[in-house]
């Protein structure tokens, strides 16, 4: 199962440079899986279109009218709480293949000015959290620090300090595997009994 979120989803109605590639994803596994409000931050990113290109107002309402009838096949996530325990039960029982997924930070970490027009300002933050979250491994660290070293002149700064700052934790892991210095501290049996418990007012 793939989880699509909207800057996935917003080339597969507008022609853009990742369009080739979802469009991809989407021939391999057409069953679409994504968020309850996703379709509202797809309809959200064209209507800003419509808004910059008003002249081609007949062109923006058919493809929202696309969004709205792709949509009406999507499998759309709306209970969180169940979301959320079913993916701490997988999280322990499956081990997570940080390694098997190396060789595509390189096209994920590219992907992020086009991730940065094609969504609202939080979304370049999320995609490199998700890129990079699970790797300790020096060589994804090499490939994001290379990344950054050969970025061009005109690149932003912006999303040069969202790369470095989503990839502190993998930094850090690579320059010494061997520390528990980035692991979170566990807490002894009575440790844990002994913590107060915050009660709601």
């Amino acid at each position: 199962m793939r989880f699509w979120d909207t800057s996935a989803l917003v080339p597969t109605f507008l022609e853009e440079t990742t369009t080739r590639q979802v469009r991809h994803w989407q021939a391999v596994d057409p069953e679409i899986t994504t968020w309850m409000m996703t379709r509202i931050e797809v309809a959200s990113a064209i209507a800003r279109w419509k808004r910059e290109r008003p002249e081609l107002a007949v062109l923006w309402n058919r493809v929202i009218r696309n969004v709205h009838i792709a949509s009406s096949t999507w499998i759309e996530i709306s209970d969180a709480a169940v979301v959320r325990r079913h993916a701490e039960r997988i999280i322990m029982d499956h081990p997570l293949r940080a390694a098997a997924s190396e060789k595509y930070l390189r096209s994920s970490l590219e992907l992020l000015q086009e991730i940065q027009r094609t969504g609202d300002i939080f979304f370049p933050k999320r995609w490199m959290d998700a890129t990079l979250s699970g790797h300790r491994s020096a060589a994804a660290a090499r490939v994001v620090r290379s990344f950054v070293d050969r970025l061009p002149r005109g690149y932003p700064d912006r999303l040069r300090r969202v790369i470095l700052s989503s990839a502190d934790n993998l930094f850090r892991a690579a320059a010494d595997p061997s520390s528990t210095a980035n692991l979170p501290q566990l807490l002894s049996h009575d440790q844990l009994l002994a913590r107060p418990v915050r009660q709601n007012p």
